[in-house]
């Protein structure tokens, strides 16, 4: 019963019926290699999944570069079409208060002399301010540069990092797989060895008692024949005896020996006596 069920064939239950099976090491080997070909796969899977991030994210990468200096260089101008916008506003105002300044008198002329030169600090200040704007965006590209640039190889060390654990997850996976597979061997040897002497224990055990069988039968034999001779014996020594007791005086073989002697010396005389008479006629 152990050795089918550990490497297949028929299990027959009283009452029940039959029960085929392929045996528990055959199912064993069929599972490992079931969890093999899905670890096989869930590898495949994650390398997949990892190139493909990889993939996308190198991609993205490149398309925030590629949009980057597109984007600034929006910025730039719009901060170049503000500088246009307020010179030709400032240059405006300018032909305005010139155009004033040739009619104005006095005071008033002060006071657009003043406006106008409220008009030039102004003026001055807005450029100024947007040059420092413009020197802020090219800082900000730089940094978006560098920012880019770092992530781009702290993925690449972080995937780099992914490929040696990949590896040595594969050498470990290989490795664990040929001592299961020396395992398994070692189980089924150890697993035939124990059938093997439990079968030649049984054959053992078997031939023994039929051997004892032969022995108990032979024994008995030699009892019955023990007792049929000693019966025998027996019956003859009473015969012995009987005998024996018949041959002493009085005795039945005594009576019968006396009286056939009587008899022959009786029949001797009577010849005798017949022989005289014949030759005496």
């Amino acid at each position: 019963m152990q050795g089918v069920s550990q490497f297949g064939g028929t299990f027959t239950y009283p009452g029940v019926g039959t029960l085929e099976t392929r045996g528990s090491f055959a199912i064993q080997d069929e599972l490992r290699k079931l969890s093999r070909i899905w670890e096989d796969f869930t590898q495949d899977y994650n390398n997949q999944s990892r190139q493909l991030a990889y993939n996308q994210f190198m991609e993205n990468i490149g398309v925030q570069q590629a949009r980057m200096p597109v984007q600034f260089g929006w910025q730039r101008e719009d901060i170049a079409f503000q500088g246009q916008q307020a010179a030709m506003q400032f240059g405006w105002q300018m032909e305005d208060i010139e155009e004033n300044l040739r009619f104005a008198s006095g005071r008033q002329r002060r006071q657009i002399l003043k406006q106008q030169e409220r008009a030039a600090i102004m003026f001055g200040m807005g450029a100024g301010r947007r040059e420092t704007l413009g020197g802020r965006i090219d800082v900000r590209e730089q940094w978006a540069e560098e920012d880019m640039e770092r992530q781009r190889r702290h993925y690449e060390e972080r995937f780099a990092l992914g490929d040696e654990f990949q590896e040595r997850q594969r050498e470990y996976i290989q490795e664990r797989r040929l001592l299961e597979d020396e395992l398994q061997v070692i189980r089924e040897f150890n697993a035939q060895y124990a059938m093997q002497a439990a079968q030649e224990d049984l054959a053992f055990k078997t031939q023994i008692n039929a051997e004892l069988k032969v022995i108990n039968a032979a024994h008995i034999a030699l009892n019955q024949r023990i007792q049929d001779e000693v019966g025998h014996l027996q019956t003859m020594i009473t015969q012995i005896n009987w005998f024996a007791s018949s041959f002493e005086e009085g005795g039945d073989v005594y009576s019968a020996w006396s009286t056939f002697i009587s008899y022959i010396v009786s029949s001797l005389a009577e010849a005798q006596t017949s022989t005289v008479d014949l030759w005496e006629y």
